[in-house]
């Protein structure tokens, strides 16, 4: 098991819950870039679940990313850091409070999974960086951990990651 049984089983929990979701990979097939850059783009919540591949790395553990770098889009930074935002802005642009918000929900959710989760922060992430609302990272594991390969093996970590992810979503949104 790895990221993309988490995936699919978070996409599952989710859409029983009402949302809409799209998988950015299936089994031996990825969606081109410009295409994960328009999910980004039209996301209410953005959440990308990743396994880490640094050669040679001693890290290991769950990690939870948030965005602090600029958008690509200038309207999207004018929304973010104006004073003078137009009426009705902040339901097309969140302000970084909304990822904030869904980093700690996230990490809660997964604590109280028994699962402990770091927050860091990232400031050239493409993907991240193109959503206008709430958009995480969320690494499950390194590859190069014996540990973190276990456990994703197990069935309790992938339900505590799904369910989590589900919850968290559910929650930042209300």
């Amino acid at each position: 098991m790895g990221t993309g049984t988490n995936a699919r089983r978070s996409a599952e929990l989710l859409t029983k819950a009402g949302w809409q979701v799209k998988l950015t990979r299936e089994q031996g097939s990825a969606l081109p870039l410009n295409e994960k850059l328009r999910l980004a783009r039209a996301s209410d919540v953005y959440l990308a679940l990743d396994l880490g591949r640094f050669p040679k790395t001693t890290r290991g553990g769950v990690t939870v990313y948030e965005n602090t770098g600029r958008s690509p889009a200038k309207f999207v930074n004018v929304l973010r850091n104006g004073t003078d935002s137009p009426p009705y802005g902040s339901l097309a642009v969140g302000d970084m409070g909304g990822t904030r918000r869904l980093s700690e929900l996230l990490r809660g959710e997964l604590k109280g999974s028994g699962v402990n989760a770091r927050q860091e922060s990232v400031t050239r992430m493409i993907t991240l960086s193109e959503t206008a609302q709430a958009a995480l990272l969320l690494e499950l594991g390194w590859a190069g951990n014996a540990q973190d390969r276990a456990n994703l093996g197990t069935e309790a970590r992938v339900q505590a990651l799904s369910a989590s992810a589900m919850w968290a979503a559910n929650a930042a949104t209300v």
